[in-house]
């Protein structure tokens, strides 16, 4: 005999942004699976991050920030050794095809590249340990007469060391 109902915890962020997000995502799950039951618990952004830490949550609705440009930084949350994100994650397989892309296959661009789409694979359809809802990005607008703007790769969006205006 199945389960008939489920009760679960969602934790978020205190903050309206996340109460929306919480607010469509509690709805949608009860909606489209009869018997959950979803409870939101809104909490201070420094309690959030240390019931993450120590892995007291049944949902969570968080964010990660890239360091850099480059799928590793947050791919590698998600590796059994891994103590990033709160997260309590073991797929051996996932494993070896990050580590590939830090050794055999670092400087194999495409090979590198075919490991994460596996990876991905792994952790979004297969294992299903996390649903990825948006990217986070920043649009500038600049003004044609301001030249040499660096852009940065990773950390700080761009610098004014070297730009002048035209």
């Amino acid at each position: 005999m199945g389960v008939e109902k489920v009760q679960l915890d969602f934790l978020t962020d205190d903050t309206e942004e996340a109460k929306k997000n919480a607010e469509f995502f509690q709805y949608e799950l009860q909606d489209n699976l009869p018997g959950l039951e979803i409870n939101v618990e809104q909490v201070p952004f420094t309690v959030r991050v240390d019931r993450d830490q120590n892995k007291d949550y049944e949902l969570e609705l968080a964010g990660w920030g890239t360091d850099y440009r480059d799928p590793l930084t947050v791919m590698r949350i998600f590796m059994s050794s891994s103590d990033l994100g709160g997260v309590t994650y073991s797929n051996d397989e996932y494993d070896k095809l990050i580590q590939a892309t830090r050794t055999s296959h670092a400087a194999d661009v495409q090979a590198r590249f075919d490991d994460f789409i596996k990876a991905q694979d792994i952790l979004i359809n297969q294992d299903a340990i996390i649903a990825p809802i948006y990217n986070r990005s920043l649009s500038t607008l600049v003004n044609p007469n301001v030249k040499d703007l660096y852009w940065h790769a990773y950390g700080p969006s761009y610098s004014l060391k070297w730009a002048y205006k035209e």
